[in-house]
Protein backbone atom coordinates (compact mmCIF):
# COMPACT_ATOMS: atom_id res chain seq x y z
CA UNK A 1 0.00 0.00 0.00
CA UNK A 2 1.21 3.54 -1.03
CA UNK A 3 1.91 5.93 1.83
CA UNK A 4 -0.99 8.59 2.11
CA UNK A 5 -0.22 11.91 1.50
CA UNK A 6 -1.31 14.21 4.82
CA UNK A 7 -0.47 17.65 3.17
CA UNK A 8 -3.85 18.57 2.09
CA UNK A 9 -4.91 17.31 5.44
CA UNK A 10 -2.55 19.44 7.15
CA UNK A 11 -3.11 22.71 5.03
CA UNK A 12 -6.68 22.46 6.05
CA UNK A 13 -5.88 22.20 9.17
CA UNK A 14 -3.86 25.39 8.95
CA UNK A 15 -6.21 27.27 7.40
CA UNK A 16 -8.79 26.90 9.33
CA UNK A 17 -6.27 27.81 12.61
CA UNK A 18 -7.09 24.07 14.39
CA UNK A 19 -4.96 23.99 17.60
CA UNK A 20 -4.35 20.52 16.15
CA UNK A 21 -0.80 21.55 15.30
CA UNK A 22 -0.04 23.40 17.92
CA UNK A 23 3.54 22.31 19.04
CA UNK A 24 2.27 21.00 22.46
CA UNK A 25 0.26 18.61 20.83
CA UNK A 26 1.43 15.25 20.88
CA UNK A 27 0.35 14.40 17.08
CA UNK A 28 1.16 15.52 13.36
CA UNK A 29 -0.53 15.72 10.67
CA UNK A 30 0.61 12.50 9.10
CA UNK A 31 -0.88 10.97 12.47
CA UNK A 32 -4.67 12.09 11.53
CA UNK A 33 -7.34 10.44 9.21
CA UNK A 34 -10.34 11.18 7.84
CA UNK A 35 -13.40 9.54 9.03
CA UNK A 36 -14.43 9.05 5.03
CA UNK A 37 -11.02 7.07 4.63
CA UNK A 38 -11.61 5.05 7.36
CA UNK A 39 -15.16 4.39 6.38
CA UNK A 40 -14.10 3.58 2.73
CA UNK A 41 -11.51 1.16 4.15
CA UNK A 42 -14.06 -0.51 6.73
CA UNK A 43 -16.16 -1.17 3.49
CA UNK A 44 -13.62 -2.99 1.64
CA UNK A 45 -12.12 -6.87 1.55
CA UNK A 46 -8.37 -5.09 2.67
CA UNK A 47 -7.29 -7.97 5.10
CA UNK A 48 -4.63 -5.68 7.51
CA UNK A 49 -7.29 -3.28 8.45
CA UNK A 50 -6.43 -0.95 11.35
CA UNK A 51 -7.29 -1.72 15.56
CA UNK A 52 -10.01 0.37 16.30
CA UNK A 53 -10.35 1.58 19.86
CA UNK A 54 -12.46 4.02 21.35
CA UNK A 55 -11.12 5.58 24.37
CA UNK A 56 -14.03 7.76 25.62
CA UNK A 57 -16.98 7.28 28.08
CA UNK A 58 -18.43 3.94 27.93
CA UNK A 59 -21.98 5.20 27.92
CA UNK A 60 -20.95 6.85 24.19
CA UNK A 61 -19.57 3.66 23.27
CA UNK A 62 -22.66 1.84 24.26
CA UNK A 63 -25.11 4.50 22.46
CA UNK A 64 -22.93 4.04 18.63
CA UNK A 65 -19.35 3.03 18.22
CA UNK A 66 -17.89 2.28 15.14
CA UNK A 67 -17.88 -1.28 14.11
CA UNK A 68 -15.07 -3.55 15.65
CA UNK A 69 -14.06 -0.88 17.68
CA UNK A 70 -12.91 -1.97 21.34
CA UNK A 71 -14.00 0.25 24.44
CA UNK A 72 -10.85 1.06 25.85
CA UNK A 73 -11.68 3.78 28.06
CA UNK A 74 -11.70 6.72 29.33
CA UNK A 75 -8.61 7.78 29.20
CA UNK A 76 -9.47 10.92 30.88
CA UNK A 77 -9.08 8.76 33.64
CA UNK A 78 -6.08 6.14 35.13
CA UNK A 79 -8.67 3.08 35.30
CA UNK A 80 -9.59 4.37 31.87
CA UNK A 81 -5.36 4.26 30.68
CA UNK A 82 -5.05 0.83 32.32
CA UNK A 83 -8.27 -0.55 30.38
CA UNK A 84 -6.40 0.96 27.22
CA UNK A 85 -3.42 -0.80 27.95
CA UNK A 86 -4.76 -4.06 28.97
CA UNK A 87 -6.62 -3.77 25.30
CA UNK A 88 -3.33 -3.59 23.22
CA UNK A 89 -0.71 -5.16 25.54
CA UNK A 90 -0.96 -8.51 23.33
CA UNK A 91 -0.49 -6.58 19.59
CA UNK A 92 2.69 -6.16 17.84
CA UNK A 93 4.13 -2.68 18.23
CA UNK A 94 4.04 -1.99 13.90
CA UNK A 95 0.24 -2.68 14.58
CA UNK A 96 -2.16 0.00 12.54
CA UNK A 97 -4.07 1.48 15.60
CA UNK A 98 -6.88 4.19 15.37
CA UNK A 99 -7.91 6.12 18.82
CA UNK A 100 -11.46 7.90 18.86
CA UNK A 101 -13.52 9.57 21.65
CA UNK A 102 -16.23 11.68 19.27
CA UNK A 103 -17.45 13.37 22.70
CA UNK A 104 -16.38 17.04 21.37
CA UNK A 105 -13.79 17.87 18.87
CA UNK A 106 -11.31 15.94 18.91
CA UNK A 107 -8.44 18.88 19.46
CA UNK A 108 -10.10 20.00 22.99
CA UNK A 109 -10.93 15.97 24.11
CA UNK A 110 -10.03 15.31 27.30
CA UNK A 111 -9.69 10.92 26.37
CA UNK A 112 -7.28 11.22 22.61
CA UNK A 113 -3.98 13.26 24.19
CA UNK A 114 -3.51 10.89 27.17
CA UNK A 115 -4.58 7.68 24.97
CA UNK A 116 -2.50 9.25 22.39
CA UNK A 117 0.70 9.31 24.41
CA UNK A 118 0.22 6.45 26.11
CA UNK A 119 0.39 4.18 23.47
CA UNK A 120 3.43 5.82 22.11
CA UNK A 121 5.41 5.20 25.45
CA UNK A 122 4.38 1.47 24.82
CA UNK A 123 6.25 1.60 21.78
CA UNK A 124 3.66 1.66 18.96
CA UNK A 125 4.61 3.38 16.30
CA UNK A 126 1.45 3.27 13.89
CA UNK A 127 -1.15 5.33 16.07
CA UNK A 128 -4.08 7.22 14.12
CA UNK A 129 -6.06 10.01 15.38
CA UNK A 130 -9.75 9.91 13.98
CA UNK A 131 -10.29 13.52 13.01
CA UNK A 132 -13.69 14.51 14.72
CA UNK A 133 -14.23 18.00 14.43
CA UNK A 134 -17.99 18.34 16.17
CA UNK A 135 -18.73 15.02 17.64
CA UNK A 136 -19.38 11.42 16.89
CA UNK A 137 -23.00 11.91 15.71
CA UNK A 138 -21.99 14.58 13.37
CA UNK A 139 -19.24 12.96 11.99
CA UNK A 140 -19.70 9.65 11.64
CA UNK A 141 -23.43 8.73 12.03
CA UNK A 142 -24.84 11.34 10.18
CA UNK A 143 -23.17 10.49 7.51
CA UNK A 144 -24.28 7.36 7.29
CA UNK A 145 -21.01 5.57 8.11
CA UNK A 146 -21.97 1.95 9.76
CA UNK A 147 -22.34 2.01 13.50
CA UNK A 148 -22.68 -0.77 16.03
CA UNK A 149 -24.89 -0.13 19.07
CA UNK A 150 -24.87 -1.91 22.79
CA UNK A 151 -28.15 -2.00 24.71
CA UNK A 152 -29.51 1.67 25.19
CA UNK A 153 -27.44 3.42 27.77
CA UNK A 154 -30.79 3.99 30.10
CA UNK A 155 -32.80 1.15 30.27
CA UNK A 156 -36.54 2.26 30.97
CA UNK A 157 -39.26 -0.15 32.18
CA UNK A 158 -42.84 1.41 32.05
CA UNK A 159 -46.10 -0.24 33.44
CA UNK A 160 -49.43 2.01 33.92
CA UNK A 161 -51.01 2.30 37.36
CA UNK A 162 -54.64 1.80 36.46
CA UNK A 163 -55.44 0.53 32.94
CA UNK A 164 -58.44 3.70 33.76
CA UNK A 165 -57.30 7.02 33.99
CA UNK A 166 -56.41 8.97 37.29
CA UNK A 167 -58.48 12.06 36.72
CA UNK A 168 -60.73 13.27 33.78
CA UNK A 169 -62.69 16.29 32.99
CA UNK A 170 -65.48 17.83 35.45
CA UNK A 171 -67.90 20.50 35.50
CA UNK A 172 -67.51 24.47 34.33
CA UNK A 173 -63.86 25.11 34.21
CA UNK A 174 -62.67 21.30 33.77
CA UNK A 175 -65.28 20.49 31.42
CA UNK A 176 -63.43 20.03 28.14
CA UNK A 177 -60.43 18.01 29.90
CA UNK A 178 -58.51 17.38 32.73
CA UNK A 179 -54.56 16.90 31.71
CA UNK A 180 -51.01 17.61 31.71
CA UNK A 181 -50.33 17.24 35.28
CA UNK A 182 -47.00 18.08 36.68
CA UNK A 183 -46.09 16.39 40.39
CA UNK A 184 -44.45 17.15 43.37
CA UNK A 185 -44.13 15.21 47.24
CA UNK A 186 -45.23 17.30 49.79
CA UNK A 187 -44.96 15.32 53.21
CA UNK A 188 -46.85 12.18 52.36
CA UNK A 189 -49.07 13.33 49.43
CA UNK A 190 -48.50 13.60 46.15
CA UNK A 191 -49.96 16.76 44.69
CA UNK A 192 -50.46 16.74 40.87
CA UNK A 193 -50.88 20.56 39.25
CA UNK A 194 -52.92 20.22 36.39
CA UNK A 195 -53.82 21.79 33.15
CA UNK A 196 -57.66 22.27 33.00
CA UNK A 197 -59.65 23.46 29.72
CA UNK A 198 -63.39 24.75 29.40
CA UNK A 199 -65.70 24.66 26.80
CA UNK A 200 -64.58 28.12 25.46
CA UNK A 201 -60.65 26.36 25.78
CA UNK A 202 -59.41 28.49 28.54
CA UNK A 203 -56.81 26.75 30.09
CA UNK A 204 -56.09 27.10 33.98
CA UNK A 205 -54.34 25.12 36.57
CA UNK A 206 -55.96 23.66 39.04
CA UNK A 207 -54.51 21.20 42.21
CA UNK A 208 -54.68 17.70 43.22
CA UNK A 209 -53.68 16.07 46.16
CA UNK A 210 -53.77 11.89 47.10
CA UNK A 211 -51.92 9.58 49.84
CA UNK A 212 -51.62 6.93 47.94
CA UNK A 213 -50.55 8.19 44.57
CA UNK A 214 -53.41 6.95 42.63
CA UNK A 215 -56.16 8.06 43.99
CA UNK A 216 -56.72 12.14 43.65
CA UNK A 217 -58.65 14.40 45.04
CA UNK A 218 -59.39 18.04 42.89
CA UNK A 219 -60.01 21.43 44.66
CA UNK A 220 -63.15 22.78 43.30
CA UNK A 221 -61.61 26.33 42.26
CA UNK A 222 -58.42 26.45 39.90
CA UNK A 223 -54.97 27.66 41.55
CA UNK A 224 -53.64 29.73 38.60
CA UNK A 225 -56.15 31.50 36.06
CA UNK A 226 -55.64 33.95 33.25
CA UNK A 227 -55.29 37.21 34.49
CA UNK A 228 -52.17 38.91 33.05
CA UNK A 229 -52.20 40.55 29.72
CA UNK A 230 -49.78 37.57 28.36
CA UNK A 231 -52.52 34.62 29.46
CA UNK A 232 -55.63 36.56 28.67
CA UNK A 233 -57.91 34.94 25.89
CA UNK A 234 -56.07 31.81 26.26
CA UNK A 235 -55.02 30.63 29.93
CA UNK A 236 -52.19 29.10 31.30
CA UNK A 237 -50.90 26.07 30.55
CA UNK A 238 -49.04 23.12 30.99
CA UNK A 239 -46.89 23.43 34.17
CA UNK A 240 -44.04 22.24 35.70
CA UNK A 241 -42.99 22.61 39.03
CA UNK A 242 -39.71 22.35 41.45
CA UNK A 243 -38.90 22.92 44.97
CA UNK A 244 -35.97 24.65 45.80
CA UNK A 245 -34.73 26.49 49.13
CA UNK A 246 -38.40 26.15 50.43
CA UNK A 247 -39.90 27.83 47.31
CA UNK A 248 -42.02 26.63 44.60
CA UNK A 249 -40.76 27.42 41.44
CA UNK A 250 -44.07 27.14 38.61
CA UNK A 251 -42.96 27.55 35.02
CA UNK A 252 -46.33 27.54 32.84
CA UNK A 253 -47.37 28.45 29.48
CA UNK A 254 -49.30 31.87 28.99
CA UNK A 255 -51.42 32.04 25.70
CA UNK A 256 -53.15 35.03 24.53
CA UNK A 257 -54.37 33.69 21.58
CA UNK A 258 -51.76 35.05 19.53
CA UNK A 259 -48.61 33.85 21.25
CA UNK A 260 -47.33 31.55 23.91
CA UNK A 261 -44.68 32.26 25.85
CA UNK A 262 -42.89 30.74 28.65
CA UNK A 263 -43.91 31.93 31.89
CA UNK A 264 -42.77 31.80 35.71
CA UNK A 265 -44.07 32.14 39.29
CA UNK A 266 -44.04 31.25 42.67
CA UNK A 267 -45.19 30.48 45.95
CA UNK A 268 -44.80 29.27 49.59
CA UNK A 269 -47.81 26.49 49.61
CA UNK A 270 -48.50 25.81 45.65
CA UNK A 271 -51.93 27.57 45.93
CA UNK A 272 -51.54 31.00 46.02
CA UNK A 273 -48.91 31.98 43.41
CA UNK A 274 -46.83 34.72 42.49
CA UNK A 275 -46.81 35.96 38.91
CA UNK A 276 -42.82 36.98 37.72
CA UNK A 277 -43.89 37.13 33.73
CA UNK A 278 -42.77 35.96 30.59
CA UNK A 279 -39.05 34.66 31.01
CA UNK A 280 -38.66 33.62 27.57
CA UNK A 281 -40.53 35.78 25.30
CA UNK A 282 -41.88 34.76 21.73
CA UNK A 283 -40.32 35.50 18.55
CA UNK A 284 -37.17 36.82 20.35
CA UNK A 285 -34.84 34.11 20.89
CA UNK A 286 -31.24 33.11 19.29
CA UNK A 287 -32.56 30.45 17.25
CA UNK A 288 -36.27 30.21 18.63
CA UNK A 289 -38.16 32.14 16.09
CA UNK A 290 -41.58 31.28 17.65
CA UNK A 291 -43.20 30.34 20.52
CA UNK A 292 -41.86 29.06 23.92
CA UNK A 293 -43.00 26.72 26.44
CA UNK A 294 -42.22 23.87 28.73
CA UNK A 295 -39.35 24.79 31.18
CA UNK A 296 -37.98 21.83 33.19
CA UNK A 297 -35.22 23.59 35.25
CA UNK A 298 -32.83 21.06 37.06
CA UNK A 299 -33.24 21.83 40.94
CA UNK A 300 -29.58 21.56 41.89
CA UNK A 301 -26.89 24.05 40.01
CA UNK A 302 -24.43 23.30 37.79
CA UNK A 303 -21.04 25.27 37.48
CA UNK A 304 -23.12 27.78 39.77
CA UNK A 305 -25.76 28.36 37.43
CA UNK A 306 -29.35 27.02 37.32
CA UNK A 307 -30.39 25.58 33.65
CA UNK A 308 -33.67 24.99 32.55
CA UNK A 309 -34.39 22.69 29.23
CA UNK A 310 -37.34 24.08 27.28
CA UNK A 311 -39.43 23.57 24.11
CA UNK A 312 -38.90 26.55 21.00
CA UNK A 313 -40.43 26.23 17.86
CA UNK A 314 -38.90 27.55 14.65
CA UNK A 315 -39.12 26.97 11.13
CA UNK A 316 -36.87 24.62 8.93
CA UNK A 317 -35.10 25.03 5.59
CA UNK A 318 -38.38 23.28 3.96
CA UNK A 319 -40.46 25.63 5.38
CA UNK A 320 -41.97 23.17 8.00
CA UNK A 321 -42.54 24.39 11.65
CA UNK A 322 -41.05 21.80 14.35
CA UNK A 323 -40.68 22.31 17.93
CA UNK A 324 -37.29 21.49 19.22
CA UNK A 325 -35.60 21.17 22.64
CA UNK A 326 -33.29 24.54 23.85
CA UNK A 327 -31.32 25.22 27.03
CA UNK A 328 -31.43 28.67 29.07
CA UNK A 329 -29.18 29.44 31.87
CA UNK A 330 -29.78 31.82 34.98
CA UNK A 331 -28.30 33.50 38.15
CA UNK A 332 -30.71 33.68 39.97
CA UNK A 333 -33.65 31.60 39.18
CA UNK A 334 -35.91 34.78 37.98
CA UNK A 335 -34.02 36.24 35.08
CA UNK A 336 -33.15 33.64 32.29
CA UNK A 337 -31.46 33.77 28.77
CA UNK A 338 -30.51 31.62 26.01
CA UNK A 339 -27.38 29.30 26.59
CA UNK A 340 -26.92 28.05 22.82
CA UNK A 341 -27.29 29.02 19.85
CA UNK A 342 -28.82 25.80 18.79
CA UNK A 343 -31.49 23.23 19.94
CA UNK A 344 -29.42 21.18 22.13
CA UNK A 345 -30.84 18.14 20.19
CA UNK A 346 -30.69 17.30 16.41
CA UNK A 347 -33.62 16.72 14.73
CA UNK A 348 -34.10 13.08 13.18
CA UNK A 349 -35.86 12.55 10.34
CA UNK A 350 -38.27 9.42 10.37
CA UNK A 351 -38.05 9.06 14.48
CA UNK A 352 -40.06 9.03 17.12
CA UNK A 353 -39.71 12.54 18.19
CA UNK A 354 -38.81 13.94 14.47
CA UNK A 355 -41.57 16.10 14.84
CA UNK A 356 -41.65 17.79 18.68
CA UNK A 357 -38.66 17.16 21.19
CA UNK A 358 -40.44 18.92 24.40
CA UNK A 359 -38.83 18.98 28.02
CA UNK A 360 -41.25 16.57 30.32
CA UNK A 361 -40.99 16.39 34.57
CA UNK A 362 -37.67 18.39 35.79
CA UNK A 363 -34.29 16.72 35.29
CA UNK A 364 -32.93 14.52 38.00
CA UNK A 365 -28.81 15.03 38.24
CA UNK A 366 -27.24 11.41 38.40
CA UNK A 367 -24.02 10.05 38.73
CA UNK A 368 -24.52 9.33 34.86
CA UNK A 369 -25.64 12.39 33.50
CA UNK A 370 -28.33 14.79 33.78
CA UNK A 371 -31.52 12.41 32.98
CA UNK A 372 -34.83 14.12 31.17
CA UNK A 373 -37.32 12.46 30.51
CA UNK A 374 -39.12 14.23 27.49
CA UNK A 375 -42.32 13.70 24.87
CA UNK A 376 -41.27 13.30 21.50
CA UNK A 377 -44.55 13.03 18.55
CA UNK A 378 -43.17 11.67 15.24
CA UNK A 379 -44.38 13.27 11.91
CA UNK A 380 -48.35 11.50 12.43
CA UNK A 381 -47.93 13.69 15.72
CA UNK A 382 -48.24 10.28 17.41
CA UNK A 383 -46.62 11.70 21.41
CA UNK A 384 -44.61 9.16 23.39
CA UNK A 385 -41.84 9.93 26.24
CA UNK A 386 -38.16 9.15 25.93
CA UNK A 387 -34.95 10.09 27.61
CA UNK A 388 -32.15 12.26 26.67
CA UNK A 389 -29.07 11.47 28.96
CA UNK A 390 -26.69 15.35 29.06
CA UNK A 391 -22.83 15.89 30.83
CA UNK A 392 -23.60 16.53 34.30
CA UNK A 393 -20.54 18.71 34.14
CA UNK A 394 -22.03 20.40 30.63
CA UNK A 395 -25.99 20.55 30.38
CA UNK A 396 -25.40 21.20 26.80
CA UNK A 397 -24.33 18.14 25.61
CA UNK A 398 -25.88 15.41 25.10
CA UNK A 399 -24.26 12.12 26.59
CA UNK A 400 -26.83 9.68 25.19
CA UNK A 401 -30.64 9.70 23.77
CA UNK A 402 -33.52 7.02 23.74
CA UNK A 403 -33.84 5.41 20.11
CA UNK A 404 -37.81 4.91 20.94
CA UNK A 405 -40.22 6.03 23.30
CA UNK A 406 -40.63 3.59 26.49
CA UNK A 407 -44.53 3.83 26.44
CA UNK A 408 -46.72 4.67 23.65
CA UNK A 409 -50.96 5.38 23.23
CA UNK A 410 -52.56 1.96 22.96
CA UNK A 411 -55.18 2.54 25.29
CA UNK A 412 -58.77 4.18 23.99
CA UNK A 413 -58.57 7.29 26.13
CA UNK A 414 -54.68 7.72 25.56
CA UNK A 415 -55.78 7.54 21.59
CA UNK A 416 -59.52 8.87 21.18
CA UNK A 417 -59.64 13.17 22.84
CA UNK A 418 -59.53 16.56 22.17
CA UNK A 419 -56.02 15.68 20.64
CA UNK A 420 -56.06 11.60 19.68
CA UNK A 421 -52.84 9.59 20.14
CA UNK A 422 -50.82 11.68 23.12
CA UNK A 423 -49.19 10.23 26.25
CA UNK A 424 -47.59 13.73 27.44
CA UNK A 425 -45.50 13.08 30.08
CA UNK A 426 -45.18 16.03 32.94
CA UNK A 427 -44.76 15.34 35.87
CA UNK A 428 -42.66 12.27 37.96
CA UNK A 429 -42.04 11.51 41.60
CA UNK A 430 -38.81 9.78 42.99
CA UNK A 431 -39.76 6.55 44.81
CA UNK A 432 -36.12 5.59 45.10
CA UNK A 433 -32.65 6.80 43.65
CA UNK A 434 -29.67 4.72 43.96
CA UNK A 435 -26.13 5.20 42.04
CA UNK A 436 -27.43 3.19 38.85
CA UNK A 437 -31.07 3.09 39.50
CA UNK A 438 -34.46 4.93 39.82
CA UNK A 439 -37.93 4.52 40.55
CA UNK A 440 -40.49 7.06 39.90
CA UNK A 441 -44.12 7.50 39.36
CA UNK A 442 -44.72 9.33 36.67
CA UNK A 443 -47.89 11.39 35.35
CA UNK A 444 -48.97 12.37 31.85
CA UNK A 445 -51.80 14.06 29.69
CA UNK A 446 -54.14 11.55 28.12
CA UNK A 447 -55.15 12.80 24.36
CA UNK A 448 -55.34 16.12 26.28
CA UNK A 449 -58.20 15.12 27.87
CA UNK A 450 -57.18 12.64 30.84
CA UNK A 451 -54.37 12.03 33.35
CA UNK A 452 -53.19 8.56 33.96
CA UNK A 453 -49.95 7.14 35.94
CA UNK A 454 -46.71 5.00 35.03
CA UNK A 455 -44.69 3.11 37.23
CA UNK A 456 -41.16 4.08 35.64
CA UNK A 457 -37.81 1.78 36.78
CA UNK A 458 -34.98 3.22 35.12
CA UNK A 459 -31.18 1.38 34.66
CA UNK A 460 -28.46 4.10 34.46
CA UNK A 461 -24.91 3.11 33.05
CA UNK A 462 -22.03 2.84 35.76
Amino acid sequence: MKPRNWLPIAAMLVTVGSPALCAEDPWTPADLLQPSELAARLATKEQSKPEILFVGFPVLYRAAHIPGAALAGPCSKAEGLDLLKKTVADQPRDRELVIYCGCCPFVKCPNVRPAFRALHEMGFSRVKVLVIENNFHADWVAKGYPVEKAAEAVHVEAQRISQESLLGPGKTWTELGLFNPTAIRVGSKTVLLFRAQDRAHTSRIGYAESEDGVHFVARHEPVLSPVANYERRGGVEDPRVVEIGGIYYLTYTGYDGRAAQLCLATSSDLMHWNRKGVILPAYKGTWNTQWTKSGAILPEKVNGKWWMYYLGTRTDADGQPRDYMGLAVSDDLLHWKDATNQPVLERRPGAFDSRVMEPGPAPILTDAGILLLYNGADDHLVYGPGWVLFDRQDPRRVIARADGPFVVPTLPWEKVGNVPNVIFLEGAVTQMAARDRLQLTGYYGAADKFVGGLNIRLTLPR
